[in-house]
């Protein structure tokens, strides 16, 4: 077991959860985001890619525009 992976599931949560409360993430063209399947991966490459229809746009929620997060260790 690697002795960092609790380190590392903290700093994925964190980081998610900055992520939900300040962003929404919507399609171009305003409607759904339509999810196709998921890209092939390569050796080395540790994430998988969504294949989406038409791209998405990430936008900060409105009234979070001025909202800085910082994380102290």
């Amino acid at each position: 077991m690697c002795p960092g992976k609790n380190f590392a599931m903290a700093e994925i949560l964190g980081t998610m959860l900055v992520m939900l409360l300040g962003f929404d993430v919507k399609s171009t063209d305003g409607g759904l985001i339509k999810v196709l399947g998921m890209i092939t991966l390569k050796l080395g490459e540790a994430v998988g890619k969504p294949n989406l229809d038409d791209g998405a746009r990430i936008e900060r929620r409105k009234g979070r525009e001025d909202v800085v997060c910082k994380i102290d260790c």
